[in-house]
């Protein structure tokens, strides 16, 4: 089947599929099944994280596969998830696509919404993914308002679209190199951006 996303934690390699997710450990493959279906996983901080599309967000622990969030304030189970960033040492900043944003508290499993400055844009952004920049902040990428950047109290600090020299809204993936800048990957093909440079 198709792959969605590919893991490595400690000594292990993950596979995630839409009906399975695959683990390679000492020489041997072994796979879970959702309850009704996975949609993306996430690797944070060593933790695998996944979503069942109708169950709610899950976590792999001592190789079993454990629902720790049925549903959010404001949102459903059914909500896909298209980002989990790390937030802070317990915490995990979590992006659905036409939904506010949430945080979850990893030790006690609460997720509440995380308010930012203007929910409305991000809600209408079509969010697809994100990353946790180098000085702290968030960078999301979506698919109708390019890149927007928040601080850890939730301030729109930044956004990175047409009025910026972006040809398109549609930023499909992010990355932020050693150097700092950041490579999007667009509908039209890759821009590299600094924090004070323009796009090239």
């Amino acid at each position: 089947g198709i792959i969605c996303k590919t893991h490595v934690i400690e000594d292990a390699v993950y596979f995630q599929c839409p009906n399975k997710i695959f683990r390679w450990k000492n020489n041997e493959l072994k796979y879970w099944e959702p309850i009704s279906g996975f949609h993306f996983s996430y690797n944070i901080n060593n933790e695998l994280y996944v979503k069942d599309q109708d169950s709610g967000l899950m976590k792999f622990t001592d190789g079993k596969l454990e629902l720790v969030a049925r549903q959010f304030k404001g949102s459903d189970s059914g909500s896909k998830i298209y980002a989990m960033i790390p937030f802070d040492e317990n915490h995990i900043l979590i992006a659905q696509r036409g939904k506010v944003l949430f945080l979850h508290n990893s030790v006690t499993g609460e997720t509440n919404a995380f308010t930012s400055s203007d929910d409305q844009l991000l809600i209408s952004s079509g969010i697809y993914g994100g990353i946790r920049l180098q000085n702290g902040n968030f960078a999301l990428n979506t698919l109708k308002n390019g890149v927007i950047i928040l601080n850890n109290k939730g301030d729109i600090i930044r956004r990175i679209d047409e009025n910026s020299g972006l040809q398109t809204q549609n930023i499909r993936h992010l990355h932020q190199d050693k150097q700092g800048a950041l490579w999007l990957s667009a509908s039209d093909g890759v821009y590299r951006v600094g924090t004070d440079m323009p796009l090239t």
